[in-house]
Parts: C-alpha cells; structure tokens; sequence
C-alpha cells in the first residue's frame, strides 16, 4: 500500500483538516490556521525533511474517512474522535486532545447553570455527537442534530435554537470568533465528550504508525501548551490554572493509539 511515512517517497505529506472550526482549524483569513493546523506543520517537521511542508485539504465532516480510504490523503487531523466503530474504518494516534461535555449559550441567558436547566428548551448538536447524551442526561428536551456545529451555532445566534452541546473545546472556539456567545465552564458533567486523534488509513504498517506515534509524543511535550494558549485563549481564560487538562496524558496516548512506540 502507498505509505507516504515509509521514507521513499518524496512527495509532502497530505493533511486532510477542517475549515469550520474556529480555534481547531479554519480558513477565516485566507489560509488554515488554527491549533489543529499548526498541529499538522509541526508533525511533519518531525516526521521528517521530506514532509516539511505539507499540503492541507479541506473535507468537510462526510468526506474524511473516504479520504483516507481513497488515498486522497495521508493522514486526517479534523478533530476525529475516537471510536469502535473508526476503529474498524482507519487507525488512531492520539488522542492529541480530550475535552469534556459543555454547552453554548448566547450572552446574558442566565437560565442555564447545569446541564438539567436544558430540560424543556430546544438544543442542536451536530450529527454523531452528543445528542445521545442529551437524551441520556436531560429529559423533555427537543434535540435538533445539524450535520455540522457552525450550523448549530448560525441557529443559536439565530434565536431558532437556545442551547448548543458538544466537546467544550469546540465550543470555546466559536467565542473566539462571536462575542454574542459564551461557554459557562461550570456547565460540565466531568466525562470525556471524546478524544481527538490523527487518523491514519487502516492497516498503515506499524513502522509508520509508530514513526507518528512518536512525532506526535514529541508535539504534546514541547508545542501543545504554546498552540494551545495562541489558539483556544477562551478556553484559557476560563479555566486559569487547570486548561492544561485537555492534554492528553502518556497513557491516554499508550491506551487508544493503534500502534505504541518504545
């Protein structure tokens, strides 16, 4: 199979990301950016000189999975969350990033202190994320799934929706772009929403795999809290002295990762 990892291949590395998602990746200002971008720059420096520059491609949510599958690209870094069922479609090295559940609110809506005070009210959440959740933990509560979270937020800003729930750390990146919008941080049952991981194609030799095992180990150790802090300064603010906490520890990374390097 093409392994773009293997060291004989002199073509860059191709990233599929995501362009809708302020703070992780997006392309508000002509080029892509974003914590998850400057994630992607940094992993092919240490993958080594012939990946140094790679090429981004944008898919939207429907089109990463095919994209590995097809070959179209390399590697996905679009806030892909570990699952069973990915499993079975493409291997992980990861999780780069771990977040919990937590919802999006417009500003001055002090209605909303816990996850109960949803009940009743109308909440969106983007397809195959947290709408089991919501059904699990909030009773008597309309769930619109939207095929994407910008679609969510549109509706909220909208007043057609009151509420967003989802991975916190997306979330605070929309308050980035919006100042109508806030994520209260108490509002969080403490359980991991997801673990974000890079998502190779499936049967990538373990070699490689491992080749970007530890790039990826070396990226948490000495530029993850400096991207971080640049990207996601919401996320910071609200929580001062525990953000760090959305790192991923070496055992998250031992336990989920497809393959594990010595």
């Amino acid at each position: 199979m093409h392994d773009p990892l293997s060291g004989s291949n002199a073509d860059p590395l191709t990233i599929g990301v995501a362009i809708d998602a302020p703070g992780l990746s997006d392309t508000s200002t002509g080029r892509f950016q974003g914590f998850e971008a400057s994630m992607g720059m940094s992993l092919a420096r240490n993958l080594g000189s012939e990946n140094t520059r790679p090429r981004f491609m944008a898919l939207t949510f429907e089109e990463r999975m095919s994209a590995l599958r097809t070959g179209k690209v390399d590697m996905v870094i679009a806030h892909v969350e570990i699952t069973d069922l990915r499993r079975e479609e493409v291997d992980f090295v990861g999780p780069y990033l771990r977040s919990y559940h937590g919802v999006l609110m417009r500003k001055g809506d002090k209605g909303i202190s816990s996850f109960k005070d949803l009940a009743g009210r109308r909440v969106c959440t983007r397809r195959g994320s947290a709408a089991q959740f919501v059904q699990l933990n909030v009773h008597d509560t309309p769930i619109e799934t939207l095929p994407g979270l910008g679609e969510c937020v549109v509706a909220l800003r909208r007043h057609e929706v009151d509420a967003v729930v989802d991975a916190q750390v997306d979330l605070y990146g929309y308050t980035e772009r919006y100042d109508d919008i806030e994520v209260p941080p108490a509002v969080t049952d403490g359980r991991p929403a997801g673990f974000y991981a890079v998502a190779l194609p499936k049967g990538t030799p373990v070699d490689s795999c491992k080749k970007v095992y530890r790039a990826l180990q070396e990226y948490v150790r000495t530029r993850w809290s400096r991207d971080f802090e640049s990207n996601l300064k919401k996320a910071v603010k609200a929580f001062p002295t525990t953000w760090n906490a959305f790192a991923p520890s070496e055992g998250d990374m031992n336990r989920h990762s497809s393959c594990t390097a010595p």
